[in-house]
């Protein structure tokens, strides 16, 4: 293998895990977001329902209400940056997986051109 073929195959594992990476970040914060609308519904139903808590505390309800709005919109807002993100880690990878193909196959083609040259040598 060529140092260059060994290089480019070190660069796609490194960021192959960079891709990883990100995926698993926008994984927590889709779990993250999950986790605080599941909250808002249940703040929701409560005052819905005429729950006895939201009754005896309606300012205390809407307060937390509106801190999980902003939370869950600064969620969204980290989860898009953080998908964009994946995307062009994604991209990096296929360029480098396609540099490292060609660079595997220019390898081949040159070892093959020897064994050609050698065998024509010795035969001719």
């Amino acid at each position: 293998m060529t140092s260059d073929v060994k290089r480019l195959a070190r660069l796609a594992k490194v960021q192959a895990q960079m891709k990883q990476m990100k995926e698993m970040r926008l994984g927590e914060q889709l779990a993250a977001l999950r986790r605080v609308e599941d909250d808002i519904d249940e703040i929701s139903r409560l005052g819905d329902s005429g729950s006895p808590v939201a009754m005896l505390f309606p300012a205390l309800c809407a307060r937390r209400l509106a801190a999980l709005e902003a939370e869950r919109k600064a969620i969204e807002a980290q989860a898009a940056a953080t998908l964009g993100e994946t995307h062009v880690e994604n991209k990096r990878l296929q360029r480098i997986e396609d540099r490292l193909v060609r660079a595997d196959g220019a390898r081949e083609r040159k070892a093959l051109e020897h064994e050609t040259l050698e065998r024509l040598a010795r035969d001719g």
